[in-house]
């Protein structure tokens, strides 16, 4: 499982001044532990199970991934940071 260091909420308000930022829509960047990942894992369109620091599990549809300087991002379209907060744990299938 990989850990979730800082949530970025993607907002139309504040996109719209970055072409690269708006292409995604509004949604979430979450951002993970680089100590657990450096490398963009290929799991866009596929099911990504979260676990909050509550216990509480579920699961989103990865909608891109991306890497800068070894920070990993996951976008999750459509969704608030509230709904994967910092702390929880994301985990998917490598296939």
């Amino acid at each position: 499982m990989y850990k979730v260091m800082d949530v970025i909420d993607y907002r139309s308000s504040w996109t719209f001044r970055y072409p690269d930022f708006a292409r995604l829509g509004e949604g979430v960047m979450v951002l993970l532990d680089p100590n657990q990942i450096t490398e963009p894992p290929p799991i866009k369109r596929k099911t990504v199970n979260i676990q909050k620091p509550s216990g509480d599990t579920f699961q989103f549809t990865a909608f891109d991934t991306e890497a800068h300087h070894s920070i990993v991002g996951i976008f999750f379209k459509g969704i608030f940071s509230d709904e994967i907060p910092i702390g929880s744990q994301l985990e998917w299938q490598d296939n």
